[in-house]
């Protein structure tokens, strides 16, 4: 039997992230690296991760205005 990690529910990958906001990855990249509206992290291989809770908060944002 081959043990998984288990996943860390607090960290969303690029595609995750687009799929909440219905956008395409490219653009999550961009809100990232261009825009400043998400903060990410690059782990050891270099993806693109996003705290969930900051995530949120741009949702959260974004339904306000």
């Amino acid at each position: 039997m081959v043990m998984g990690r288990k996943k860390d529910e607090t960290i969303m990958s690029v595609s995750e992230v687009a799929k909440v906001f219905g956008v395409s990855n490219s653009t999550i990249r961009d809100w990232s690296d261009c825009s400043g509206h998400l903060q990410c992290t690059r782990t050891a291989s270099g993806r693109r991760v996003f705290q969930r809770s900051e995530v949120e908060a741009l949702v959260e944002k974004l339904r306000v205005e």
